[in-house]
């Protein structure tokens, strides 16, 4: 995952000391609070209050850039629950390659070429860096699918009013600050995950937001690492609040 080690207790003076030094996304004026200021309570009740959907149906096109391995182009088509179950299937000439399935407590991986065995492994918040090269949790992208930006669980935030409205969040038990961009509609089109050094780790970004059935869905999504390596997914068609069948997220084989 993001940062498998524990964070000394000086964390927050780590943390207050890089801010105000100047960090790669921020120079804040003020050091991050102990604790979660009142501004950045309210906006993330406000965040929390955006409509999202509770399932979602849809296709896209999948571009990957890898620094070593170039561009490959995909079609996908996807299927999600919040807040954790999915199914990807990714498409290559109109033909499936590979599915992915997390069903909320197993991820499965199958390669419909034969490029693998079927990969199944009991793991309740898994990510995509076996898989994408993105250490992304599983659960961000649902997230995503169905409107709304992922967000850790903060023991201390704040909000940076200048230049621009940034909300910044911070996890001493898991050793990541995320920070936050929101539209004056309270969209979060942008958010960067760094670890304890202030190293960036990943970033998302989200543009075209196309109103479906009263929720707010991006149709670009931008995912990008340190090395470089990015994501980009153009969704062509979102289905929200479908019903789905049991077996939507069934999974197969194992080895």
């Amino acid at each position: 995952m993001i940062c498998p080690h524990p964070i000394p207790r000086l964390f927050v003076c780590t943390l207050a000391v890089l801010l105000s030094a100047g960090c790669t996304f921020l120079r804040p004026s003020l050091p991050l609070p102990e604790g979660i200021s009142d501004t950045a309570s309210d906006l993330m009740q406000a965040l929390d209050r955006r409509p999202h959907a509770t399932t979602l149906k849809g296709i896209g096109h999948l571009t990957i850039d890898h620094p070593k391995t170039g561009r490959q182009h995909l079609r996908s088509a996807f299927v999600c629950a919040f807040p954790d179950k999915i199914r990807i299937t990714l498409l290559a000439a109109g033909q499936p390659v590979e599915t992915l399935v997390f069903d909320g407590k197993r991820m499965a991986a199958v390669s419909h070429t034969g490029a693998h065995r079927t990969y199944l492994k009991t793991d309740a918040d898994p990510d995509l860096e076996k898989f994408l090269d993105i250490p992304i949790p599983v659960r961000y992208l649902i997230d995503l699918f169905c409107g709304r930006m992922p967000r850790i669980p903060a023991d201390h935030a704040a909000v940076i009013d200048a230049p621009e409205r940034i909300l910044v969040l911070a996890a001493p038990d898991k050793g990541i600050i995320q920070r936050l961009w929101p539209d004056v509609e309270n969209r979060v089109y942008k958010t960067t995950f760094s670890d304890i050094n202030d190293d960036l780790v990943f970033i998302i970004q989200l543009d075209d937001f196309q109103r479906v059935g009263g929720i707010a869905l991006p149709r670009e999504v931008l995912l990008e690492t340190r090395d470089k390596t990015r994501i980009h997914l153009r969704v062509d068609r979102y289905l929200p609040n479908e019903d789905l069948p049991d077996t939507a997220f069934a999974l197969t084989g194992g080895s």
